[in-house]
């Protein structure tokens, strides 16, 4: 990760600001990993970080021992309570541990380490209907996908948790206009710019009917989501609401809208 990631930082940003109970059960995460928990523990951390950055996690238990994971842990929970004493922002603390000055000194490699702050600090950046529906324009044109190929587009290790069901509703209608990358781009700048859906595909021709089912399909995602994502893989650089919100979620779940 270089330092010229953090230009792409999303400004509406999300971090978890954990209880002390939530406290406690991270510390013993990385014992349970080497346990007779170890299966359902592994489980836990793939939905919250991913499969690639849960296997990090095990691998930095397996090479440097569960002392050195939970050391690790330990320094990054106390940065994120150190930064929420001194006032500093979800955003500032983000763009830290992406460029790697908030990562503590360990001998695990940068990526395990990133793998351990995603587990701690959960980050999640706001996802807009304009920006869902350019991504899975630019998927289109790029040969389609389901919607993990495009939860990974919009830099997110994981999966859109609870929208899911919202995200796979907006690509079905998708695929059953057969909307192309192209139209896809012309529907969301017309969405920017106050158009209803209804009326831009009255515009290209659809029938009203078709019209409102898509308008339904599209109204899952009307407010946005909140996705996953990671301070070790650089989101993509794609427009971004205007209004900033940069919030701590305390004792709140990572697939929670």
């Amino acid at each position: 990760m270089d330092t010229a990631d953090t230009a792409l930082t999303p400004p509406d940003i999300r971090l978890a600001s954990p209880s002390e109970a939530q406290r406690r059960g991270l510390l013993g995460l990385a014992g349970n990993l080497v346990g007779p928990a170890a299966g359902p523990t592994q489980r836990i951390l793939e939905e919250m970080v991913g499969a690639e950055k849960a296997q990090q996690v095990e691998t930095a238990v397996t090479e440097h021992g569960v002392e050195a994971v939970t050391a690790a842990m330990t320094a990054i929970l106390d940065r994120v309570t150190a930064a929420g004493a001194a006032g500093e922002t979800p955003q500032t603390l983000w763009s830290s541990f992406r460029d790697g000055r908030a990562l503590p000194d360990s001998p695990l490699s940068r990526e395990q380490l990133a793998a351990v702050a995603d587990t701690v600090l959960q980050p999640r950046r706001a996802v807009s209907q304009v920006e869902l529906v350019e991504e899975i324009g630019k998927m289109a044109a790029a040969g389609g996908g389901d919607d993990r190929d495009l939860a990974a587009r919009l830099g997110s290790p994981t999966h859109f948790g609870t929208e899911t069901g919202a995200v796979r509703a907006l690509l079905e209608g998708v695929t059953a206009l057969r909307l192309t990358g192209e139209q896809l781009r012309e529907m969301a700048a017309a969405l920017r710019a106050g158009e209803s859906v209804e009326t831009h595909l009255s515009r290209q021709g659809y029938a009203p009917g078709v019209g409102r089912a898509f308008a339904r399909d599209l109204a899952g995602v009307e407010a946005g989501i909140w996705l996953p994502q990671t301070v070790g893989r650089t989101a993509p650089a794609t427009a971004q609401p205007a209004a900033t919100q940069s919030t701590w979620t305390q004792g709140e779940e990572r697939d929670e809208a």
